[in-house]
């Protein structure tokens, strides 16, 4: 029985097909070399031979170890919430009719994706790298989900689906919906930084007081 061996094939750019799975591979043989060794300790080396590449082969997919970086922090750091509400309720134009119910699967989420096991890492990997160098990416991280919440929040209370007060208070001008938001999303962000990344036992402490969270918001904002 005869058998064919195709040629190996040359180092260079990936092929289509390959690229998305290679780059996944790459993007978490760097994060665990992140969190395990920092930032500056980490090579570009380190992570080609983690991800079982040559140096070429990397950088067929990314410029470089910021490059990685910069793609980790994007998919898991500032912006995940934002992009975790906008998966939610994809028409940023459109009002979700039932406040209660939308909240309740936006906070679920979101807390879902932070026991998310890559998301745990970057956890630990801001604590240990970014929020030392750059506290405002905290901030930042909350605000992206400020921005996608926000004007929801504003047009509920021009509907009237938020509690009295709050919705007088948006109608006048002395809070805006950003705010409100952020009100929302702030304990959420701490209780990630905080119980989420670590040991399993402390995730049932951060599910709790996510959810308390959520109900005395709930009671403070939205029931009528």
């Amino acid at each position: 029985m005869s058998t064919t061996t195709g040629r190996p094939r040359r180092a260079g750019r990936p092929r289509k097909e390959d690229a998305k799975d290679t780059r996944a591979v790459l993007l978490e043989a760097a994060l665990d070399l992140f969190v395990e060794k920092g930032y500056a300790a980490t090579s570009v080396r380190m992570i080609a031979r983690a991800a079982g590449l040559s140096d070429a082969g990397l950088y067929g997919h990314f410029a470089g170890k910021r490059a990685i970086y910069d793609e980790l922090l994007a998919s898991a750091g500032p912006g995940a919430v934002g992009q975790v509400i906008a998966e939610l309720f994809p028409d940023p134009g459109a009002t979700p009719d039932d406040p209660e119910a939308f909240l309740r699967g936006c906070v679920a989420r979101v807390v879902e994706f932070f026991e998310e096991p890559a998301a745990r890492k970057f956890s630990r990997l801001l604590l240990r790298e970014e929020i030392a160098d750059n506290p405002g990416v905290v901030n930042e991280m909350i605000s992206q989900g400020t921005r996608t919440l926000g004007p929801i929040f504003s047009r509920w209370a021009e509907r009237g689906l938020l509690s009295p007060r709050v919705r007088a208070r948006l109608l006048a001008g002395e809070l805006d919906g950003g705010e409100l938001a952020w009100e929302l999303l702030s304990p959420l962000v701490f209780i990630r930084l905080t119980y989420l990344h670590g040991p399993d036992d402390l995730h049932d402490e951060g599910r709790r007081r996510a959810a308390s969270h959520l109900e005395l918001f709930l009671d403070a904002a939205v029931r009528r």
